[in-house]
């Protein structure tokens, strides 16, 4: 696994509560860490993970989820990276103003 510094677009360690949602599938999960360009999730190892679907990330609880369309690189027992497809440029801003926030780069309002 390559280091968080040495990404082209750094990941940020998060804990946000997620949905998946595909076509025969819907499984809660969370997101460990994330970028503008995909993410790890835990999902337990018996929750099905469809290869594409949909993630919807709760960032804030009285917020609407980002809903992302995302696609399953790989798996290892309860771990999952997944690669966002066709970031929306709403979910691209959420998502690069959290990870620097939580880096140190951007401060908080």
């Amino acid at each position: 696994m390559s280091n968080y510094k040495d990404r082209k677009k750094p990941r940020s360690i998060v804990r946000f509560a997620a949905f998946i949602e595909g076509r025969d599938t819907h499984s809660d999960c969370m997101v460990v860490d994330f970028s503008v360009t995909g993410a790890r999730i835990h999902i337990e190892e018996t929750d099905n993970l469809p290869q594409k679907f949909t993630l919807n990330i709760y960032i804030l609880s009285d917020m609407p989820p980002l809903a992302i369309k995302a696609r399953r690189v790989w798996r290892n027992r309860d771990l999952a990276g997944i690669h966002y497809d066709k970031l929306s440029r709403r979910n691209y801003s959420v998502i690069d103003s959290i990870v620097k926030i939580h880096r140190g780069e951007l401060k908080q309002p």
